[in-house]
């Protein structure tokens, strides 16, 4: 029987935790918190990639649409991301756990527009008791609750509007081409959800958590 020192044991065991903490740390799966700057417009969108080798692909999400990569692949720390049906291809490498590079759209602009990426840190969790205080229009058509708008104060509805799409809720923002109404209210754009039978009780609960974080940290968009 072949026997093996103690010494001999702890090393293998060592360079085996080592070789299995490599693989972990090329590992791009998960969530990430990605954003896309066209000129000086900066456009946060969420980012989820899933598998390895032949089975690697990326998600995005567009309200709670899901988006499929037709193709990717993930070589010598670079990323290629290939949307084809959007026309869109996202090029990046890693770097001190973050993804940077480009995304190439075919009636965007020359050269790409530059693409940052981050690991999504889920934020801690808040008591029901921290509901924000919304300043709000919420006079709704009679027996009719389909549809809200309201406005967060302090806050610009485009950016709230861009941080709850971040978080995988369709919402409008804007002046819902009803501007003379709106100045009746006192406001020029508000935040519009809308509900249909389809929603659920966990999309609503999704809302309120949405808005809660935003309201108690305060985050910048």
């Amino acid at each position: 029987m072949r026997m093996f020192s103690k010494r001999g044991v702890a090393l293998a065991a060592v360079l085996t935790c080592a070789s299995a903490f490599a693989a972990g740390a090329d590992s791009l799966e998960g969530r990430w918190d990605a954003t896309l700057t066209v000129k000086t417009t900066v456009i946060p969108f969420r980012l989820d990639i899933s598998g390895s080798g032949a089975d690697l692909k990326g998600i995005l999400y567009n309200g709670d649409e899901k988006e499929f990569t037709t193709s990717a692949k993930f070589e010598n720390g670079k990323l290629v991301l290939d949307f084809a049906h959007y026309l869109t291809t996202i090029t990046s490498t890693v770097k001190d756990g973050q993804l940077t590079g480009k995304v190439d759209q075919r009636n965007g602009e020359v050269g790409g527009s530059a693409f940052q990426a981050k690991r999504y840190v889920a934020p801690p969790a808040v008591s029901a008791a921290d509901v924000p205080s919304i300043d709000g229009v919420w006079e709704t058509a009679p027996e009719k609750a389909g549809v809200i708008s309201f406005v967060l104060e302090g806050q610009r509805t485009e950016d709230v509007g861009s941080a709850l799409n971040r978080e995988g809720i369709a919402v409008r923002s804007g002046h819902h081409c009803a501007q003379p109404i709106l100045r009746r209210f006192g406001v020029e754009s508000t935040v519009r959800p809308s509900f249909a039978l389809y929603n659920t009780c966990a999309d609503i609960d999704a809302l309120i958590a949405a808005l809660i974080r935003l309201t108690t940290h305060r985050t910048p968009f």
